[in-house]
């Protein structure tokens, strides 16, 4: 009996991306090892001397085995990653290599899958001797082979030449986001201890974050920057944001000699599915506009670093097109302080949001801090970051 074509079978994935990937996560354990060279503070009399290298080696063991088990089971399901495909995708991979042929285009590596239903083309080619190809006008080409709309990663080449390259392309998002950031430091500082984070992740995964150090100041904006930096080569890498959370609070507790913790607001939106998920540790509230309507997204987990087993405040949310997500430090919630709102200071903030007519991004987020600003006397008492994202459908 022939087997059917809508059949699924299971490929493992193209060996240069999973070779790329490899290289991503050696990149981050290397970023890792680079934290402990950071000088550790002992106690200065001898006699608390060996009672605290033994607690220290104890907690240093059960952080760094969790750790490395995170990091093993990532590097496990990397190299166990499959993707289903169909006959009807063999064929479309058959038409895209004849048609690359065509063109001139020497190919050395290919595959064509579909990731949650979603498709997504892997190739690693390059052109004959005295020609040249546009990532862009290839990206044009197989959208029409496939009769689907493509865009190109955004680690792809400007164009292809004699030299083999890597190209990846994914079919089109259904949404797209406009963000838009307003900051202010507290005053008397030379630098704002809040960092953020915005950026589009492999299939349509969006995220943005928020980080406050603590304090204030350059070794707070230090502390945040740092925090930051890891969860982007963290997501990078391909970890999901709660798996990068719990590596980033133990890595913050193996070396929190000065008790140096740190909140985490991070909001992860699927720009396929149009919905969004918060994870927060010890950050403050978030919002959802939707017209007047608001929307609170609150949390009561610590900052990193002060439990090695802290778990974050997760919120799910459905989004629908022309919805607005605030997202701000707790300088910003602080200075909205109202004693005739039942919800005091959030209850304040969701009234002025719910009468925020502005629609673009970038002109909220200013007015959101100047109303802070404004409401607290004109005084600036602690770091200020406000990032307002609106999402679209990509019609």
């Amino acid at each position: 009996m022939k087997r059917s074509v809508l059949q699924q079978e299971k490929h493992n994935i193209l060996p240069e991306y999973g070779k790329k990937r490899l290289i991503l996560y050696a990149d981050t354990l290397q970023e890792i090892a680079g934290s402990f060279e950071d000088e550790i503070h002992s106690p200065d009399t001898e006699a608390g001397m060996q009672l605290y290298l033994l607690k220290t080696r104890q907690e240093h063991n059960s952080l760094l085995a969790d750790q490395l088990s995170e990091t093993a089971d990532a590097l496990k399901e990397l190299a166990n990653e499959t993707y289903a495909t169909s006959g009807l995708l063999e064929r479309l991979k058959r038409k895209i290599e004849k048609g690359l042929t065509e063109n001139d285009l020497i190919i050395e590596e290919l595959y064509v899958v579909e990731i949650e239903e979603h498709l997504e083309i892997g190739m690693k080619i390059k052109a004959r001797v005295d020609e040249m190809f546009y990532t862009d006008e290839l990206m044009e080409y197989l959208s029409e082979l496939c009769h689907r709309k493509l865009r190109s990663n955004e680690a792809n080449p400007t164009f292809v030449h004699e030299e083999a390259k890597l190209l990846i392309f994914e079919e089109e998002v259904n949404y797209y986001i406009l963000d838009g950031v307003a900051r202010a430091k507290k005053e008397n500082e030379s630098e704002s201890g809040d960092s953020y984070l915005i950026r589009e992740y492999a299939r349509g995964m969006q995220l943005i974050a928020i980080s406050d150090g603590m304090g204030s100041g350059v070794e707070a904006a230090k502390d945040s920057e740092k925090l930051l930096d890891l969860l982007d080569k963290f997501m990078e890498t391909g970890f999901h944001v709660d798996k990068a959370g719990t590596l980033l609070n133990s890595l913050i507790c193996l070396n929190n000699t000065e008790d140096h913790t740190v909140t985490l607001d991070t909001c992860e939106i699927d720009l396929y599915q149009g919905t969004c998920r918060f994870l927060k540790y010890g950050a403050g509230a978030s919002f959802i506009k939707r017209g007047k309507h608001i929307w609170t997204v609150s949390g009561e987990s610590l900052p990193l670093g002060v439990f090695s087993k802290e778990e974050p405040d997760e919120n799910a949310y459905g989004l629908e097109d022309g919805d607005y997500l605030i997202m701000m430090t707790d300088g910003v919630l602080d200075a909205f302080s109202s004693d005739y709102t039942l919800d005091g200071n959030i209850g304040s903030l969701k009234e002025f949001l719910a009468d925020l007519s502005f629609e673009n991004p970038r002109q909220m987020a200013v007015m959101i801090i100047n109303a802070a600003i404004t409401r607290a006397g004109g005084r600036i008492r602690d770091d200020m970051t406000v990032i307002v994202f609106g999402i679209f459908a990509n019609t």
